[in-house]
């Protein structure tokens, strides 16, 4: 599935938090579950795991340090049974 980080998830996203992040706001947008992102990992629930994509781990280091970032759009592989 495609997921949109809008600008704005990036003004009212939390710099380190990872229920709060820009990311996991787009993501929350197309779920029906928790959704936590972090560097590694982005999960699903409590059972439902996927990598971070290296796209979304390069914005979340950038955003995080301050750095300047813009929206954009990426692929994750979100479980069907999440998928709202």
């Amino acid at each position: 599935m495609r997921i949109f980080v809008t600008a704005k998830d990036i003004r009212e996203g939390a710099k380190s938090a990872c229920e709060a992040c820009p990311v996991a706001r787009a993501i929350k947008r197309r779920v029906t579950c928790r959704v936590v992102v972090g560097m590694g990992f982005i999960s699903f629930g409590l059972k439902s795991s996927v990598l971070t994509p290296t796209q979304v781990a390069n914005f979340i280091d950038r955003f995080d340090g301050g750095k300047k970032v813009k929206p954009f759009s990426f692929l994750l592989d979100v479980p069907k049974q999440y998928v709202r």
